[in-house]
């Protein structure tokens, strides 16, 4: 997610973190820059700082710490954030800088890892960035760069000796074999039985097949039967009933 509140009155949301933490449980991995706050206060940003998102900070050409980008505790990893060509609102490419570029980057590694083994839970994909980064900071994260520069080609590689987290799915239980009452009848969820049609009470009448309103229209004008080639009888519904 290429957005977020950095202000001076950011604060966490339930409903916000309530479909974080959905998307999580549904198998989908959640991406956020983590703030463009660094010269301005540093104040922590939302979505990024909600449990289980991949916040990512921005790093420049030298893989130095952008200005602008936030640090803080939430920082997962880092990736390129400094003079980055991107598409204009128009039909131009400017040169740009964020820590949403950055969270681009990450999003487009996953999608990488996820295009390979589909399977694997947004906690696996977290720890084959984390654990694949480059340039790892003493004591394997700090607030500005998280576990490091993200390493996609490193993280697909591990990805393939990875078996994937079995999700937690609500045990169904097998449905009970309904028979037949005897002497009831089918039970209800039995296809319903119909008993042959009695040839002796279901006639069927010399129009059974055909539209009734045309037999209709042809009685009535006296015209001859286009299929018999004679003069149309009696109009019969369909049990042999003689109609009008």
């Amino acid at each position: 997610m290429s957005l977020g509140d950095d202000s001076e009155t950011a604060h966490p949301d339930p409903r916000e973190d309530a479909a974080i933490q959905y998307a999580l449980g549904k198998g989908i991995p959640v991406v956020a820059s983590a703030g463009n706050g660094g010269e301005k206060g540093n104040h922590v940003s939302y979505p990024a700082a909600y449990p289980g998102v991949i916040a990512v900070t921005a790093v420049t050409h030298l893989d130095a710490r952008a200005s602008f980008s936030t640090s803080h505790w939430y920082a997962t990893v880092c990736a390129p954030g400094n003079d980055i060509l991107m598409a204009d609102h128009g039909t131009d490419y400017v040169s740009g800088q964020g820590t949403s570029p950055a969270a681009a980057f990450v999003s487009g590694a996953i999608a990488l890892i996820r295009s390979a083994h589909r399977d694997l839970s947004p906690a696996q994909i977290r720890t084959l960035l984390t654990s694949t980064a480059q340039h790892r900071p003493d004591g394997g994260r700090n607030d500005d760069f998280g576990a490091g520069l993200i390493d996609p080609a490193a993280a697909l590689k591990a990805a393939a000796n990875l078996a994937p987290t079995p999700r937690n799915r609500p045990r169904r239980l097998p449905a009970p074999l309904l028979r037949p009452r005897p002497g009831r009848g089918p039970h209800r969820r039995h296809p319903r039985q119909l008993a042959p049609l009695d040839p002796r009470r279901h006639r069927p009448g010399p129009h059974h097949g055909r539209r009734p309103h045309l037999a209709a229209v042809l009685r009535g004008s006296g015209l001859t039967s286009p299929v018999a080639g004679r003069p149309a009888g009696p109009l019969r519904g369909p049990f042999g009933r003689r109609v009008g």
